[in-house]
């Protein structure tokens, strides 16, 4: 679990994030994309309340919780990037069904020898959503690219974050989990500062539209 210090300055990072992305996304234009990517920010600034109150409390469940739902923050995300571009479905009810998923798992393996093995590996599937993260961002229009790269590089740090966290869950490098751990929530703030700036400028600068065609569907 984090630090008191770490926990509080993480807390801060989400919920500035959290009221900007309401304040000048979400009410200055209210739309499908702009919902999912608030509700993004509210997760992640509740999971990182569940972290303090983990570190406050010396409570595993609060860190349980935290988890389940900060990993669902890049299914919001690219819901709200398929939105955003026109397509039909959003497929945001699957950030809903993996945040449950995880949080059974990691309720169920809590505590046993292989844990930290079994919870790095839920971690790096559950990261895999960025995948599709970056192919929504490199379909965008050649004019969207600048204002991606924030949020390109990311995604690419989430993605690296999450299979050096199951390489030393392999190695069972305990001694260095605090530190790991640490980098992970340093990780999570810079990516929500990164997506802040992507997606205000998609909503705000660059003045692409929603607009379906036919290979924007899906």
């Amino acid at each position: 679990m984090l630090g008191p210090s770490l926990t509080v300055l993480h807390l801060a990072i989400a919920t500035v994030c959290t009221a900007l992305m309401i304040g000048l996304g979400f009410l200055a234009r209210t739309q499908r994309s702009t919902v999912l990517w608030s509700t993004m920010f509210v997760v992640a600034m509740a999971g990182s309340f569940g972290a303090l109150t983990s570190a406050a409390l010396e409570s595993r469940a609060f860190w349980l919780i935290s988890m389940s739902l900060v990993l669902t923050v890049p299914f919001l995300l690219w819901s709200g990037l398929r939105t955003h571009r026109g397509a039909r479905y959003s497929y945001a009810w699957v950030a809903a069904v993996v945040g449950v998923v995880l949080l059974v798992i990691f309720v169920i393996g809590s505590g046993r020898p292989g844990f930290p093995i079994i919870g790095r590996v839920s971690m790096l599937l559950a990261a895999t959503v960025n995948i599709f993260v970056l192919w929504e961002l490199l379909r965008r229009p050649e004019r969207g690219r600048g204002a991606a790269v924030p949020l390109l590089l990311a995604t690419a740090l989430w993605m690296l974050l999450s299979v050096v966290g199951v390489i030393a869950a392999i190695l069972d490098l305990t001694e260095n989990y605090e530190l790991l751990t640490q980098t992970n929530s340093v990780g999570l703030s810079i990516y929500m500062i990164c997506a802040l700036v992507s997606l205000l400028f998609f909503i705000r600068g660059d003045g692409t539209g929603a607009v379906v065609g036919d290979g924007a569907a899906f």
